[in-house]
């Protein structure tokens, strides 16, 4: 299991699937390194609900606290299980 950390793109290059890709290769690169799980925690307002777009399209799923983490109300956490063998 990995933890995704922070995917920021700028407000420029919005819209045009620069983060989709990035997370795409790196779902590829987990895969291909045998990991089991993507793992991250992202903001619940208003805010933050591009990125849980971004993330859900991309089959993560909503999960409780991740490692390192406790429950907080101004946060989600999301995990997506992945298949080694891709």
């Amino acid at each position: 299991m990995a933890e995704v950390k922070s995917v920021h793109v700028l407000s420029s290059a919005r819209g045009r699937g620069v983060a989709h890709a990035l997370m795409r290769h790196l779902i590829a690169v987990a895969q291909s390194d045998g990991l089991r799980a993507l793992v991250l925690e992202t903001g619940s307002s208003q805010d933050f609900a591009a990125a849980r777009r971004l993330y859900q399209g991309l089959g993560f799923t909503y999960c409780g606290p991740i490692p390192g983490y406790v429950a907080d109300p101004n946060s989600v956490f999301l995990r997506l299980g992945l298949d080694p063998a891709g």
